[in-house]
């Protein structure tokens, strides 16, 4: 009698359940993206009003430090 059941490999095993959570990842990562993209798009005011806030306080750290308007400039 022939047995035609087949054993899938410890290591074929391992790989699927790393590229499953690669590709987890992956969907994870551009769903935060997309959510990120709608935010914007949409004018939402709050974001308008971080985004404000953080580039003025990286404004006043560059205008208040020679050394990083220099290297700015390049």
């Amino acid at each position: 009698m022939v047995d035609d059941r087949r054993t899938v490999p410890v290591h074929m095993e391992r790989f699927a359940l790393r590229a499953s959570v690669g590709w987890l990842g992956v969907l994870a990562g551009g769903v935060g993206f997309l959510a990120l993209l709608l935010v914007v798009r949409s004018d939402w005011q709050p974001m308008q009003s971080l985004d404000q806030a953080v580039a003025d306080g990286l404004n006043t750290v560059v205008a208040d430090d020679g050394l990083l308007q220099k290297f700015c400039a390049l």
